[in-house]
């Protein structure tokens, strides 16, 4: 069974408005449902109050990193699905995101249809 795009709803968490706003954008036209933050402290507060599939979260962002904000987001919604992006894809930050359970980590810039494609199969694996 897989999920639905119109149930699979999808948080997206960047520091930055303009990589949120685009990543947002992109991902409804292709029929997701999709709430963003610019921070860990207003991720939380959305895991609150909604359910989410699956978070794409940046690595590095002030106040909480992008491993931090994760492993909190399992202890709300331990079924949430992790995508990291980050613009430094070293074993530095490879290595913890794996370890904090995320699923992929993807290189910035964005790579759209890579991204596209990883967030199809991890929320068709899910189901």
């Amino acid at each position: 069974m897989t999920v639905a795009k119109d149930a699979s709803r999808l948080l997206i968490v960047d520091d930055m408005e303009a990589s949120r706003l685009i990543l947002a954008q992109i991902l409804t036209l292709h029929g997701y449902q999709v709430d963003t933050a610019d921070g860990g402290d207003s991720a939380l507060e959305l895991a609150s109050e909604h359910t989410y599939h699956l978070a794409i979260l940046d690595y590095r962002m002030p106040k909480m990193n992008g491993v931090e904000l994760f492993e909190r987001l399992r202890l709300v919604q331990p079924s949430i699905i992790g995508i990291f992006l980050t613009g430094y894809p070293t074993v530095d930050t490879v290595y913890p995101a794996i370890s904090s359970g995320v699923e992929r980590v993807l290189a910035k810039p964005v790579d759209v249809e890579e991204l596209l494609g990883v967030v199809k199969q991890l929320l068709t694996v899910a189901a």
